[in-house]
């Protein structure tokens, strides 16, 4: 079993192999895969125990989320946190990627833009949006990575998929480019993105620089670089990187979710913040050490009418 830091909210490295776990916040640099920076890591913590919670194409920079040890198994809760970019699109033409990796063509006339046309074009890209997935995607289709299959020349069937764009403006215009900062969901394209809006101002578009700034409520700002990694490498513990609404058990229940026992109501001591039924909670000790991630089966506000044999947490991810 790996150890978990002493301190509920940060850990430091230790030389020992799998001494250590936590989220380590990385400014990843342009011109690596986010593979090349979780190898990094790997050898910085001298452990195979590690992952990312989000890839950066290699072109792009900024806040990559690296689990290391324990940490490993939260990689889902935090996949799906929504991220905020800062990108540059130049228009008047296209890329066989959406970004300047590709094979570009001249498309479409820039002289003809205006910072209000463009502007005007940014802003209606708020909301609910369908996007096409990219051919050069992370994405499966037919089994493969979409970029496998777009690099060996083969049919790549049309995948679209469902995003939400929670804030997006215009921050400058320097014909014919356009800098952009967009908090979005998981899972948006800024490649795409691009693209869609230099179709809605009848030119080409394609991302010459990328940036992720934030990613839930990390900034880059507070993040490491591969640089200092070998000088100093704060990890964020399991305990205070996950906030989800929380379940504190009474004293002596680590057996009963080590075993993935049901919860009763009478195990839980107390409940912090409001959540409804069937939404992601944790359960930690008296401590404030998470045990275990699922999902409430009641809401907070019937809590105090609830049996206390009753079954109130459902297991997705014990920790143990």
């Amino acid at each position: 079993m790996t150890a978990v830091a002493e301190d509920p909210a940060v850990s430091r490295h230790s030389e020992t192999a799998d001494s250590c776990s936590g989220v380590l916040l990385l400014d990843k640099p342009s011109g690596i895969t986010s593979h090349d920076a979780v190898d990094i890591v790997r050898r910085r913590f001298n452990t195979r125990r590690v992952g990312h919670a989000g890839t950066l194409d290699p072109m792009a920079s900024g806040l990559l989320l690296i689990m290391v040890g324990r940490a490993t198994k939260i990689a889902r809760y935090l996949t799906g946190l929504p991220k905020t970019y800062t990108a540059t699109i130049r228009f008047g033409w296209m890329s066989t990627t959406g970004d300047a990796e590709g094979e570009l063509q001249p498309d479409g006339d820039v002289s003809v833009l205006t910072d209000k046309h463009v502007a005007s074009a940014v802003a209606a890209h708020h909301g609910r949006l369908t996007q096409v997935v990219p051919a050069y995607a992370a994405k499966r289709s037919q089994g493969q990575r979409r970029y496998e299959l777009a690099r060996a020349g083969g049919a790549l069937p049309e995948m679209t998929h469902q995003v939400i764009i929670h804030s997006i403006q215009l921050t400058s215009w320097n014909p014919p480019d356009a800098t952009i900062r967009v908090e979005c969901s998981s899972g948006t394209y800024i490649r795409s993105l691009a693209e869609s809006i230099g179709r809605a101002v009848n030119c080409g578009g394609y991302v010459t620089a990328l940036r992720r700034e934030a990613i839930g409520r990390w900034t880059v700002g507070d993040a490491d670089t591969i640089e200092n990694l070998d000088q100093s490498a704060t990890l964020h513990s399991i305990d205070d990187v996950l906030t989800y609404p929380r379940l504190v058990l009474i004293d002596d229940c680590e057996s009963v979710v080590a075993q993935g026992q049901p919860i009763r109501r009478r195990y839980v001591n107390s409940i912090e913040c409001d959540f409804s039924d069937d939404d992601i909670a944790v359960l930690s000790d008296p401590a404030g050490r998470v045990l275990a991630i699922g999902r409430v089966m009641v809401s907070s506000t019937a809590w105090s009418d609830i049996d206390d044999d009753a079954t109130v947490f459902r297991y997705e991810r014990v920790l143990l």
